[in-house]
This record gives structure tokens, C-alpha cells and sequence, in this order.
């Protein structure tokens, strides 16, 4: 449920025990708390004088057991947005490392001073975005959160949970592409891509 429960099924998916991912620091705690349930080691690497990731320190953290760098952008709970020139050097280092880029996106409108949001899209089979309605929609509470499509069939392998029957119809409403909102229409294409 929600993106938190995303991202738990994600490390299950793409990690065993005692893998690494990377976290920047500040970090979302909940990510180290994740990682931790998971038995999967969590490496820090430290941010640049404006709290956004430092590719230099990010690839100096990789070693052989690296799964995955978490990209949060925007940071929380820094709220520093990761432009698209950073964001695709974090893409294109996390491809020529043969590590995932798991990028939650939980915060991606909210942005402010005329900043934009950009989702990682360069290698899409090495990117894994997390959303969630919670924030995008103003529904917290519901917890429903959403993934990578191709991913979902492991997600659903090592963690078959799922929101409520109500919850998944109102976001199948929100995700769907017939709204005039430019937010629900792109959501909504991911929705369908998800179902069966």
C-alpha cells in the first residue's frame, strides 16, 4: 500500500541479502528502514553543497555488490530538485555500473520557483519510478502507489499484496487518461500499461 510498500517490493524483486543500494544523504528514513527489513546493506553517499546527488561521490560508493542507487527527486527531505542534466549523469552512470535507478517521485509536483520536474526515461529497463496518489492526488491516507509496469510480476511474486478493491477503482479513475489534467493523463497511460 502506497509508495512506501512500492519500494519494499522493489528491494524484494532486485535484492538479496546483503546486496547494497545507495541512498544520498539527507535521506527519506523510510528508505533506510526499508533497506534494513530487507537485510540489504545501505551505503551513503553524500550530496553536493546544495543537498542534490553528487554523481563523483555516487560512483565512488559502487562496488561489486550494488544493486541500485535511490534517486528522490524532489529530495526529501532536502525538497532540492535534481535537474534533468543531473538526473540523466545519474541514468548514465547507473547503466555503465549494471545497477538499477530506482527513482521515487513521490514529490513531483510539488515544485516551485518556475523548476522542473524530470523523470528519469534514458535507459528504461534500468529505471524503476515509484509513484503515488497520496501526494499527487491529495489523498493521503489511501495508500496506493504505483511502479515500473515490466517489474510488476516479480513485485507481485515475492510481495502479492494489494489496496483495497474501492481504493484500486478510484485510482484506476484518477490514472485513466480521459481527464483534461496533463498529470492524470500520464499517470494514466502507466495505469493501463498495468493491467492485465
Amino acid at each position: 500500500a502506497g509508495a512506501n510498500q512500492a519500494f519494499i517490493n522493489v528491494l524484494l524483486s532486485i535484492t538479496d541479502v546483503g546486496d547494497e543500494v545507495i541512498l544520498t544523504k539527507p535521506y527519506y528514513f523510510s528508505h533506510l528502514v526499508a533497506l534494513q527489513l530487507c537485510d540489504v546493506v545501505p551505503v551513503m553517499a553524500n550530496s553536493d553543497s546544495e543537498l542534490k546527488p553528487d554523481p563523483i561521490e555516487i560512483k565512488a560508493s559502487i562496488t561489486p555488490k550494488t544493486k541500485a542507487l535511490v534517486l528522490v527527486n524532489p529530495g526529501n527531505p532536502s525538497g532540492s530538485v535534481a535537474d534533468r542534466e543531473l538526473v540523466e549523469k545519474l541514468e548514465t552512470l547507473c547503466h555503465h555500473a549494471g545497477i538499477w535507478l530506482i527513482s521515487d517521485e513521490a514529490y513531483e509536483h510539488f515544485i516551485y520557483d518556475s523548476v522542473a520536474h524530470y523523470s528519469p526515461s534514458l535507459y528504461p529497463n534500468q529505471v524503476i519510478n515509484i509513484f503515488t496518489m497520496s501526494k499527487s492526488f491529495a489523498l493521503a491516507g489511501w495508500r496506493v502507489g504505483s511502479t515500473t509496469p515490466f517489474l510488476l510480476t516479480r513485485v507481485e511474486q515475492a510481495n502479492p499484496s494489494r489496496p483495497r478493491r474501492w481504493r484500486t477503482a478510484v485510482a484506476f479513475q484518477l490514472f485513466t487518461p480521459k481527464s483534461s489534467n496533463g498529470i492524470v493523463t500520464r499517470s494514466g497511460a502507466l495505469w493501463k500499461s498495468m493491467q492485465p
